[in-house]
């Protein structure tokens, strides 16, 4: 079976909205579905797939959303930004408002006067952040280090365990949903 299609049935098991199953049901290209994956629930929701293995894989999406992804993709929902980055390396200096890092082993620079949100999930990130962001990291295969700065501004939250798939179906490897 199609991954994709399998995710959407995951999903809809794990009882998305109608709203999200519409717009799924209504994509008509891959730019759609990144769109969607991009939005602010759809950045979580990729994330703790990616983390707690109920997801896609990093390896399926570089190769079939390699034209939307590490920079090649900004998302405008016309009040806020989205872009994602899968197995990045270097340095990127963040643009978006909402930023979804998968698999990568990266600097990632805020600006001055820059606010932003950022998911991580199975990465080492190095922060530098010179303007205002808030980290999620998600599972336990994450590290995130926190450049010292007299005007760093950043808040770490982490998440040991998925949102969305049930506690005894994480310890089965989050096959049930």
């Amino acid at each position: 079976m199609n991954d994709l299609l399998k995710l959407k049935r995951v999903a809809e098991q794990l009882n998305i909205c109608g709203r999200y199953r519409r717009t799924w049901d209504n994509a008509a290209n891959l730019q759609d579905i990144m769109d969607m994956a991009l939005s602010a629930q759809g950045i979580e929701f990729v994330c703790d797939g990616c983390a707690f293995g109920w997801g896609l894989t990093q390896e399926y999406i570089l190769k079939k959303f390699g034209d939307y992804i590490n920079g090649r993709y900004q998302r405008n929902m016309g009040g806020y930004t989205s872009e994602m980055y899968v197995e990045a390396k270097g340095e990127i200096t963040l643009r978006s408002t909402l930023n979804l890092l998968v698999g990568c082993n990266c600097t990632i620079v805020v600006p001055e006067r820059h606010i932003c949100k950022v998911y991580v999930c199975n990465s080492i990130v190095h922060l530098d952040c010179k303007g205002h962001c808030e980290v999620y990291v998600y599972g336990d295969g994450c590290e995130v280090i926190v450049a010292d700065g007299l005007h760093s501004d950043v808040t770490l939250y982490k998440e040991h365990k998925s949102h969305w798939v049930k506690e005894e179906c994480q310890e089965d490897g989050g096959e049930c949903a």
